[in-house]
């Protein structure tokens, strides 16, 4: 009991002063912090997790003052840089731009109608940086 309300009491002198307060939690308890939170009036607004304990992040979620997911992004080939990003609004996903090739340049961005519906791809098929595939879906 005594543990929680010290932790309480730092994440209340930390929010007041301005700052903003960050935890870290062990999930395979090997030591080591694999997940990143940051607070802001006591609410996560930040997550950052290293999925395959190797030290790096490869998953980044960011969060409104409601609670709703605003971002996401994942390393899905685990090489310390990130190649899927997410966007939200309302917590809804209207946008999706996926690195396939792993160069660090978005190739392909999909969109979506109501969060799940897909509207429209667009492809960047020879990695020249110029879209060059457009595929658009009706209702």
């Amino acid at each position: 009991f005594m543990k929680f309300l010290l932790t309480c009491l730092f994440i209340f002198l930390i929010s007041e002063a301005g700052a903003v307060p960050s935890l870290t939690s062990d999930a395979n308890e090997d030591g080591f912090p694999d997940q990143w939170y940051e607070l802001t009036d006591g609410r996560v607004t930040t997550l950052k997790v290293d999925r395959d304990y190797d030290g790096r992040v490869d998953y980044l979620v960011k969060y409104s003052k409601m609670g709703k997911v605003t971002y996401e992004e994942y390393d899905y080939n685990y090489d310390g840089l990130m190649d899927d990003y997410y966007f939200y609004d309302d917590g809804r996903l209207i946008r999706q731009e996926i690195d396939t090739n792993f160069d660090e340049k978005i190739d392909v961005w999909v969109y979506l109608f109501e969060g799940i519906y897909i509207e429209k791809i667009e492809q960047d098929s020879d990695f020249d940086e110029q879209i060059d595939l457009v595929q658009e879906y009706g209702p």
